[in-house]
């Protein structure tokens, strides 16, 4: 029996960098969806910006950030 625990202790150490991913994209669109923003074009801009981003402009491409930055893009364009 204590092989077969060992086992699944295992399976799920290598899947833990999966579940890590998985709670992070739970996370985001969750925030999302509590602001009011469509977690699709949040998350299609964000991962377009985000190889360029540097350590000093992470903070613009969190969810409040984005979405603070898209009513100022849409009020200057109105």
């Amino acid at each position: 029996m204590v092989g077969g625990t060992a086992r699944k202790t295992k399976d799920t150490f290598k899947r833990l960098p999966q579940l890590q991913m998985r709670v992070v994209m739970y996370t985001l669109i969750e925030c999302c969806r509590r602001r009011g923003i469509d977690p699709f074009a949040y998350l299609k801009d964000v991962l377009t910006h985000l190889p360029s981003a540097t350590s000093w402009t992470i903070g613009e491409l969190t969810p409040e950030a984005w979405a603070a930055a898209q009513k100022r893009s849409v009020s200057i364009a109105a």
